[in-house]
């Protein structure tokens, strides 16, 4: 097993929909994380919005990268409110 730490800090106007994408494959160039996990070191209390927006659909399933605030009905699976010690986990192709 292995596991990788990456420290996100939030921009002020947001971050875009990725796919956590740590591991690289031979054959297809990258590989989903199977599972991610997310804890929130600290939030600022200035902090206005800032949740995570977990998708229901993965990059193969769509055309384009989804925008923030212009996702189609059913495409969010879930809206996480950001607090210093939670912890988020979910499926990675997500």
């Amino acid at each position: 097993n292995c596991f990788y730490f990456t420290v996100l800090f939030a921009r002020p106007d947001g971050q875009r929909y990725h796919t956590d994408n740590a591991f690289e494959t031979r054959d297809t160039g990258y590989r989903p994380s199977d599972l991610v996990s997310l804890v929130y070191l600290g939030v600022s209390p200035a902090m206005k919005s800032g949740e995570l927006v977990v998708l229901k659909v993965s990059a193969p399933e769509v055309k384009e990268t989804v925008r923030r605030r212009r996702e189609l009905p059913g495409q969010i699976l879930e809206k996480v409110q950001p607090a210093t010690g939670r912890l988020v986990e979910f499926e990675g192709r997500l």
